[in-house]
């Protein structure tokens, strides 16, 4: 069997996350398990994504739009966040660098500019406001500064709207916990 490379490949996984979610009460869906469990669901290529010739660099974080059947995933080497079929791996969309470093700080003031946008780690939805955060961070240089993204939908898809510094120090891994 052919070995492949950590990036190359996003492994889909079902969580019983029964026992791990401790702040509030479980859902009904969730069996109510001591003991959870992962089971392989299937992969999705992303060097590159069936049908394209794109490829992810390093798949750092994903949230999944059921409104739109898309799993969002986040490169923070290739800069850009991609929209992808979660059964297929077909891209749909990808948002790239320049699009982050554009958007405009919420409340008024400048862009946020390139150190602001060069880590891009993970991702969340909120289906209440159907709106989809992008977080970058300081994870590898201290001119890296740490911010969420604020995507809405405009035309149909995903547009970057607006960006909101975060703390320094701010921990954005697993951000959509």
């Amino acid at each position: 069997m052919r070995q492949r490379s950590s990036t190359a490949v996003l492994l889909i996984a079902l969580v019983s996350a029964a026992a791990i979610l401790t702040a509030g009460p479980v859902s009904a869906s969730l069996p109510n398990t001591s003991n959870p469990t992962l089971v392989l669901e299937r992969t999705i290529e992303t060097r590159p994504f069936a049908g394209s010739s794109v490829s992810a660099r390093d798949n750092e974080g994903s949230a999944y739009v059921a409104r739109d059947n898309s799993l969002w995933l986040a490169d923070d080497n290739g800069r850009s966040i991609y929209e992808v079929n979660p059964s297929t791996g077909a891209l749909k969309q990808v948002i790239r660098r320049g699009a982050f470093e554009a958007a405009p700080k919420l409340g008024g003031g400048g862009t946020a500019g390139v150190d602001r946008a060069r880590d891009l780690e993970s991702l969340a939805y909120d289906a209440a406001t159907d709106s989809l955060y992008a977080f970058s961070g300081s994870c590898c240089s201290g001119s890296v500064m740490p911010t969420a993204f604020r995507l809405r939908r405009i035309g149909g898809s995903f547009k970057v709207e607006s960006f909101q510094p975060l703390p320094g120090g701010t921990n954005f891994t697993a951000a959509a916990w």
